[in-house]
């Protein structure tokens, strides 16, 4: 995945020698796994030959005096074989039940992974319909890093749009994670209608809310498959209506195909911006009641955000849309701006107000200018 940022930055040989170390490490482990199979099965070997060849002087020598008579000789050798074979059957399965260990430690090191985030017990169901959203007191941190989110508070009335802005590392994507409940707070609640996050299904939590991230994920498959996400109840007149809405039509219907054109892993064969497209036309294609769009037009050209601009007008008529964006000409129509700085909200307003108070919002307003 790294290849071209390697070849850009001429690190070819550095990348081969990290590999030809790991290659070397490798190489040793499997020549130490080898030598043990070699030398178990070896010992298993000369016991069973040193057991008959003890049968045989011992045996031989007891028809010699008469003992006991050929045939006698003959059933014991035919039993040891008998009991010998199963021996060598149980040291090769030992083999396999030792490499099923080593595999199986590492399935349930997953399957132990706590679930995150945790299921309610009892689920409600969450209805679909105009969605209004809230954040009370957030608090949340990484790990056992510093707060990224101090004290966060906003409400965004069902069919309205607010924007969040603010330097990177502000904790503006941290607050859409909340939203679409891929992460709880550590403290403080965001609730749906009313109802926090943490009471409700999360397969009716994300058939409301739609989420356009910054990173396009495509899937092997089609585009008609990526865009409904293997959904068979998107029918291929929503999708192709979903890719019209975003100006993503006329692309795809030049590749061989069209809709059924083949997209290779991680999209390899679409620029940003078509992926950043398909990702637009995948979150309205569900119909969602709410839209999150985090950074969703930094791989557009500025003729795409415009197509996209004039759609969006349309289509978050009756939704709920809580936008991440640091270009501020995609968040000036917005019915509310939320400034971020160091995980709080530092200003809050509409672009007029905000520019009118001369604070963070209009020092950045000024700097995209200059730039």
């Amino acid at each position: 995945g790294g290849i071209t940022a390697t070849r850009m930055f001429g690190q070819e040989t550095t990348v081969q020698n990290h590999f030809e170390a790991l290659n070397e490490k490798t190489k040793a482990a499997w020549l130490r796994t080898v030598f043990h199979f070699s030398l178990f099965f070896s010992i298993v070997d000369m016991v069973i030959h040193l057991t008959q060849a003890g049968l045989l002087y011992v045996g031989g020598s007891a028809i010699l005096d008469g003992s006991i008579t050929f045939g006698v000789f003959a059933q014991f050798w035919i039993y040891l074989s008998m009991i010998t074979d199963p021996i060598k059957e149980l040291g090769e399965k030992y083999n396999v039940l030792q490499s099923a260990f080593a595999s199986s430690e590492r399935v349930f090191q997953i399957l132990d992974q706590p679930i995150d985030p945790v299921p309610a017990e009892r689920p409600r169901s969450s209805p679909r319909g105009p969605a209004a959203l809230s954040c009370e007191h957030l608090e949340f941190a990484y790990r056992d890093g510093p707060a990224v989110l101090r004290d966060v508070s906003f409400e965004v009335p069902a069919g309205r749009t607010i924007a969040i802005v603010g330097p990177t590392g502000a904790g503006k994507s941290t607050v859409l994670t909340m939203l679409s409940r891929l992460q709880d707070p550590d403290s403080g609640a965001v609730r749906l209608d009313g109802v926090d996050l943490r009471e409700l299904d999360l397969d009716d939590l994300r058939q409301r809310i739609a989420v356009v991230p910054q990173d396009v994920f495509l899937f092997a498959g089609s585009i008609l498959e990526n865009v409904r996400l293997f959904d068979p109840s998107i029918s291929e007149d929503r999708v192709r209506t979903a890719l019209e809405s975003v100006g993503a039509i006329e692309f795809v219907m030049e590749r061989a195909g069209g809709l059924h054109a083949e997209v290779e892993e991680r999209g390899a064969t679409f620029s940003l911006g078509e992926k950043q497209l398909l990702s637009f036309a995948r979150a309205i294609a569900t119909d969602p009641d709410v839209l999150v769009l985090d950074e969703a037009t930094a791989s557009i050209d500025t003729e795409s955000e415009v197509r996209i601009q004039r759609a969006l007008a349309l289509l978050l008529r009756d939704r709920t849309c809580v936008v991440v964006a640091h270009r501020l000409s995609t968040v000036r129509d917005a019915h509310q701006i939320l400034v971020m700085r160091d995980g709080r909200i530092a200003e809050h307003g509409d672009h007029v107000e905000l520019m009118a108070r001369g604070g963070l919002y209009r020092e950045m307003h000024d700097r995209a200018a200059v730039g």
